[in-house]
């Protein structure tokens, strides 16, 4: 009995503390709405990269997002990648299955009120991947592009941030090629 008394008041100082964060926090938002150089009178929040943290964690702050941060005149924006962010949810309901997935959709159904997938299917990497060769100076013909285009499907794949970084690493190396190398014969694509 007394174990279970020191639980209670646990639980209860705990969710007393969390009201006194909340109400601290809606302070300071009703302070920026009210605020003359807010003129919607709503304050948004980005958090990007989710995903990137441990998955546990991410649910952690998700959770918190809905239980602390559920104020009036909020909107938060959320950048995850669901497969990753899903997996910090298996200490709750086990690896997912068909048969589970059920409680996994319905965890994020109570967070996320209007969900959107980036269509990075519909990204043309070839005209990105001539752009931004174009931009480094070397210049394009069809074939040439072609095996361009074959040596990232092989590497990084149709991801645009992948590619991205990529094309950064090589502008980087084809940079200081331009420095070392005095005479103008190189081949771009072996650098590549």
């Amino acid at each position: 009995n007394v174990l279970e008394a020191s639980d209670t008041n646990n639980t209860y100082q705990l969710q007393s503390e969390v009201a006194l964060i909340k109400q601290e926090i809606q302070k300071v938002i009703t302070q920026l709405i009210e605020s003359s150089g807010n003129p919607y009178k709503k304050v948004v929040f980005f958090v990007d990269d989710l995903d990137r943290i441990n998955p546990k964690d991410a649910v952690e702050v998700l959770e918190a997002l809905k239980n602390i941060f559920d104020l009036p005149n909020c909107i938060y924006v959320l950048a995850i990648d669901y497969d990753v962010v899903v997996k910090g949810l298996e200490y709750k309901f086990g690896k997912k299955t068909a048969q589970n997935e059920r409680e996994f959709r319905s965890f994020f159904d109570k967070i996320i009120q209007v969900p959107f997938s980036m269509p990075t299917g519909t990204y043309n990497i070839s005209h990105f991947l001539e752009k931004k060769l174009k931009e480094m100076g070397i210049s394009l013909h069809n074939t040439d592009l072609e095996n361009f285009g074959k040596v990232v499907q092989r590497t990084v794949g149709t991801n645009p941030r992948s590619l991205k970084r990529y094309l950064n690493s090589f502008s980087l190396i084809n940079n200081v090629r331009s420095i070392e190398d005095e005479t103008d014969e190189h081949n771009d694509f072996m650098l590549f």
